[in-house]
């Protein structure tokens, strides 16, 4: 199964609002449990895998707020999507992340 950014990133925001089984309805369940897995395995959450091939989650961490901070903005999560997609789209972590870092900085002008 292939990581899926966008999938990642609309787990974090519907953890932090408390809407995760909201946001999990209708979707591939096999793929959402694989996500929180790397979620999990990345430190930006805490949780457990259940019987059944479910997740229990926890919390997100506090390396995975300041992730979720930094790609929050759907202006600065697109710009980065757009520049990711010049190398093909599927980049390291720590590559989406100082992406992310970079569009905010021009952002900021500074």
């Amino acid at each position: 199964m292939k990581r899926d950014m966008n999938l990642i990133r609309g787990l974090l925001l519907a953890a932090e609002n408390g809407d995760l089984d909201e946001f999990a309805k209708g979707r591939d369940q096999d793929e959402v449990v694989y996500h929180c897995r790397l979620l999990s395995e990345a430190g930006f959450i805490e949780g457990r895998p259940t019987a059944g091939n479910g997740f229990l989650f926890l919390k997100i961490t506090w390396d995975g707020h300041d992730f979720l901070d930094s790609i929050r903005a759907d202006n600065i999560w697109r710009e980065t999507q757009e520049k990711l997609e010049k190398v093909g789209g599927s980049v390291a972590l720590d590559t989406v992340k100082a992406v992310a870092a970079a569009v905010t900085v021009k952002l900021l002008g500074l």
